[in-house]
């Protein structure tokens, strides 16, 4: 939805990871390392989690960043996660990085 300074409004989904959402948007500079990445470089800027397909599915990923080095590290907030997950994170970082180069 715009308003009248054209700007895009994010409309929550769910509000499962609302909260977390926000806080990461302070991540800017930071590192992983509290999540035990200590490898990891540190965080560019976030990217857009939100990934319209042409499909009748759209995929929503929990949060996207664009790290130093220009890698790409998509997190997601599961409290049991399975091994088919990572089919879906995988999903979410082809998405990431094509919107990257476009």
């Amino acid at each position: 939805m715009e308003n009248k300074n054209n700007a895009v409004n994010d409309i929550a989904h769910t509000n499962k990871d609302i909260i977390a959402k926000v806080l990461t948007e302070n991540y800017r500079d930071k590192s992983f390392s509290a999540y035990g990445l200590k490898n990891v470089p540190r965080i560019k800027r976030m990217l857009s989690s939100s990934y319209p397909v042409v499909t009748a599915t759209e995929f929503y990923g929990d949060n996207v960043f664009l790290l130093e080095g220009d890698w790409v590290l998509v997190l997601e907030y599961e409290s049991q996660p399975l091994w088919k997950d990572f089919i879906k994170y995988t999903k979410y970082a082809s998405f990431a990085i094509e919107r990257l180069l476009k």
